[in-house]
């Protein structure tokens, strides 16, 4: 009972974030994900081609706290949780 009381709050707060969330519009995607060039070309000359990569890679996991993303992340995270519930109240059911 308490899984499926998760489920429908996450939900219900994923789909809450995902309406008052605004769209992002006029945003260059690749300079979102990849920054740009000049930036990469600096953080290749430092660090190696694993530094790019993990510039982008922080960059991509920032733009997922905030918007419509975040959305994403909150069903997500609550599928996660309530199948882990659902798991755990089968362990104690067979107990």
């Amino acid at each position: 009972m308490i899984a499926w009381l998760v489920l429908a709050a996450g939900l219900a707060g994923a789909a809450l974030i995902y309406g008052c969330a605004e769209p992002v519009a006029g945003q260059d995607v690749a300079a979102t994900i990849g920054g740009s060039r000049a930036e990469e070309y600096n953080l290749e000359r430092l660090g190696g081609k694993a530094t790019v990569y993990a510039a982008r890679l922080s960059r991509w996991l920032g733009g997922l706290w905030h918007g419509r993303p975040l959305a994403g992340v909150v069903a997500v995270l609550t599928l996660i949780v309530v199948l882990g519930l659902f798991w755990w109240a089968d362990g104690l059911l067979d107990a």
